[in-house]
């Protein structure tokens, strides 16, 4: 047996999109997690802007001065930790699952 046959060829074309699999299936089955990280992203980002105001408005004067969970330097780190890990992260997976899910992919 020589060493030729036994080699296998490696195509240079591109996987084609699963079997039977159309660009609107592919959609369709990305629309749930999508639209699940971009909701969450949202909660976030709410959640984070709530925070950031009321860090904001520790700054100046003595709101809620009688929480002491809720000081300047526990909630404006608070604050930029749900937009950074909260709002940009799951967004970003969000566009990234978008972007990949609809990518053109020859046939």
């Amino acid at each position: 047996m020589s060493s030729s046959s036994s080699i296998q060829s490696i195509s240079a074309e591109p996987p084609a999109v699963a079997p039977g699999a159309s660009p609107a299936q592919i959609d369709a089955s990305c629309r749930i997690p999508v639209l699940h990280l971009f909701f969450g992203a949202l909660t976030w980002l709410a959640v984070g802007s709530v925070l950031a105001v009321i860090a904001s408005i520790k700054m100046h004067g003595s709101f809620l001065d009688g929480s002491a969970w809720l000081t300047y330097g526990r909630v404006q780190p608070a604050a930029m930790h749900a937009l950074i890990y909260g709002f940009a992260s799951q967004a970003g997976l969000g566009v990234a699952i978008w972007i990949v899910g609809s990518e053109e992919h020859p046939s």
